[in-house]
This record gives C-alpha cells, structure tokens and sequence, in this order.
C-alpha cells in the first residue's frame, strides 16, 4: 500500500477516480464498497468531470 500526501481534495479525488476507472476498464464487473457522507465526494466529482458518472 502506497501512501501520498496532497495540497488538495480535488489530486485526491482525481488519483481515486484514476484508481477506480482503471479497475472498471480491466474488470467491467468489479465490486466497489466506497465510503459514505463527503469522502468520496472528489472521486464522485473527478469522474462525473470525466462524463463516466462513476
């Protein structure tokens, strides 16, 4: 496991939405269990951004 510190929500968002597209893109039917509440509110943006909607 890899730890990063970033300036911001927005590099964490984009490096988890990177994170999740790639796993989507090789493996169509993976399962993903993502955090509730604002958390996952920059991967959601990040992809949203993308036009995934993720």
């Amino acid at each position: 496991m890899a730890v990063g510190i970033f300036p911001n929500s927005n590099d964490i968002g984009v490096l988890a939405a990177d994170a999740i597209e790639t796993l989507v893109r090789h493996k169509p039917s993976a399962v993903l269990g993502l955090a509730t509440g604002s958390s996952p509110l920059w991967c959601g943006t990040a992809s949203v951004r993308r036009g995934h909607g993720l």
